[in-house]
């Protein structure tokens, strides 16, 4: 899920509302707090609703379930006085492209960082890593109309980004890192380039932009490109980059497009209508046709009562609303999800929760409580995750549709690993576990449930993961009789490891990574971790034994 870093203060000042009245409203925005110090605050998102990908957007969302703005935010175009020509080389190459011209604001670092993060947000959300959507945002005062949109040879230059130097295209592929990142989304003789009228080159999408129109803190007048392969999703994403620079304070105008089958983007409303018994039947309230079209409009919604049915407008930023259910929900969201009352099915049914799932959601909270993140990894594995944790003899899949799901996993552990791989570039420490099921060859086919946990960060030790476990041994399941002999394992250091006892038998392992493994698990040089990993099963099997529930 993507996350947006906001400003308590910040969202006070659009909303209108308290602090403390924010923090307890967020969630009913659909949003999970997800990190919280001072005033600073780290929220996850869907990521089919980019407009919340800045806090401008939260901002608005907010004034609407708070009541104090309610109804659509319609987008206020001006007439263009910019243009936007694609030449027909582009059609075969990335033919779509749109654009906006925002003045009279005014970007300070913060504001900056925002349209920063909303813009790689879109990349790596609707833009499926720029690949289906580029968006390059120009300080327009560097620019001269009407801009171009065309191709050039591997020999044309421009100063890349965050370069001095004019290079040539091909180098740029080659030795920018977003060259290297990007380059192979563009293909064969001619490269897609955006140029002013003077012949000055202002990006080349979807790989990087110019440096001669780079914004900055103070830029006062904003460009923004966007190219594709598909006219509906660069729209989509223009809908939600104007939705997010008005709510900055810039006035937004109209860029006209054309050539190479482009259009000057409507950005018009939709209209959509909800019937009052679908919306009563599956919410389980007696609201009015007005109730709910109140309820409509705090979720940022033009609506209005026509006798069983409410009638709305839906403004272009919020593509995610596809059909009559999901104006159900919006109306949901509006009455409020915490004023509505669960209401439990008739009837008993009978049985209880088998003892492991009583365990199992115990083993949760206390993992959680730990400060420990819950991960999920599937239960057919690689063999090369397998082997690069020094693995291996599990039981092959016959016909494997892909190389990542070629056999079934003997561990957790090197899921985990991997996802720590993956995630170097987060602040540290990194805590994680994962509870599910491992498949080990034991004359037959065995399978076994377990908890896995790592930790990982400068300082992670032996000593912190024993403290771990025992902490959920002993403090959670009410274990006594736990017992760590030295041990060793493929996974772990020579003599930072040890084997799990508990009731008698032994029950998993526990150590430091070696560096070896973290090394190919791609973790940085000065990270350590230590691991555990426990059969759960063989566990409660034995509090079951003592008459545990």
């Amino acid at each position: 899920m993507p996350v947006v870093e906001l400003s308590y203060r910040r969202l006070s000042d659009m909303a209108g509302a308290q602090v403390d009245t924010i923090r307890e409203r967020l969630p009913h925005l659909g949003l999970d707090i997800e990190h919280e110090e001072g005033d600073v605050v780290r929220v996850e998102y869907s990521p089919n609703r980019p407009d919340y990908s800045t806090e401008y957007g939260i901002g608005l969302g907010l004034q609407g379930i708070l009541g104090n703005e309610t109804g659509i935010v319609p987008l206020r175009m001006k007439p263009p006085r910019w243009s936007i020509h694609a030449d027909d080389s582009v059609a075969g190459v990335r033919g779509a492209v749109t654009g906006v011209l925002a003045t009279g604001g005014t970007l300070d670092g913060h504001s900056l960082k925002q349209i920063i993060a909303m813009q790689e947000d879109i990349h790596q959300g609707l833009g499926r890593g720029r690949r289906r959507v580029a968006i390059g945002i120009h300080d327009a005062g560097r620019m001269e109309p009407p801009i171009s949109y065309t191709t050039v040879s591997g020999e044309h230059s421009f100063v890349p980004l965050e370069h001095t130097q004019e290079m040539p295209i091909l180098d740029i592929l080659r030795e920018t890192k977003q060259g290297m990142r990007y380059g192979g989304l563009v293909s064969g003789q001619r490269y897609p380039v955006i140029m002013d009228d003077t012949g000055q080159v202002a990006s080349m999408p979807p790989v990087i932009n110019s440096a001669h129109t780079a914004i900055s803190a103070g830029t006062g007048d904003v460009f923004v490109d966007i190219t594709g392969h598909h006219t509906i999703d660069v729209e989509r994403a223009l809908a939600v980059v104007c939705i997010t620079l008005q709510a900055a304070g810039f006035a937004l105008e109209r860029v006209s497009v054309s050539g190479a089958g482009n259009r000057t983007p409507p950005l018009g409303e939709r209209e959509m209508s909800v019937g009052m018994d679908m919306i009563n039947g599956t919410l389980g309230l007696g609201m009015t046709s007005g109730e709910a079209a109140a309820c409509m409009e705090r979720s940022r919604l033009g609506a209005h009562p026509d006798g069983d049915m409410i009638r709305c407008a839906i403004p272009p930023y919020r593509f995610d609303i596809m059909g009559p259910m999901d104006l159900v929900e919006e109306a949901a969201l509006g009455y409020g999800i915490d004023r509505m009352e669960p209401v439990p099915p008739p009837g008993r049914p009978p049985g209880r929760a088998h003892h492991t799932t009583v365990h199992m959601a115990v083993l949760d909270r206390i993992m959680t409580g730990l400060g420990y993140t819950q991960t999920a990894s599937p239960v057919l594995a690689g063999e090369d995750a397998m082997a690069r944790a020094g693995m291996d003899g599990g039981m092959r899949v016959a016909n494997p549709k892909s190389g990542a799901h070629t056999m079934l996993r003997t561990s957790l552990l090197p899921g985990l690993l991997d996802a720590l791989g993956r995630n170097v570039h987060e602040p540290y420490p990194h805590r994680l576990y994962e509870t599910g099921r491992v498949f080990e060859r034991c004359g037959v086919a065995a399978e076994s449930l377990r908890l896995g946990c790592v930790t990982a960060h400068k300082d992670a030790s032996y000593s912190e993961i024993k403290s771990t476990l025992h902490a959920v041994l002993r403090r959670g399941l009410g274990l006594e009789d736990i017992s760590t002999p030295p041990a060793g394992g493929p996974i772990y250091q020579p003599g930072r490891a040890a084997d799990i006892w508990a009731g008698g038998r032994q029950v998993g392992t526990l150590g430091e990574v070696s560096g070896d493994i973290l090394r190919a698990f791609r973790l940085r040089e000065h990270t350590r971790v230590a691991a555990f990993e426990l059969d759960v099963e063989l566990i409660f099997g034995g509090l079951a034994d003592k008459g545990a529930p």
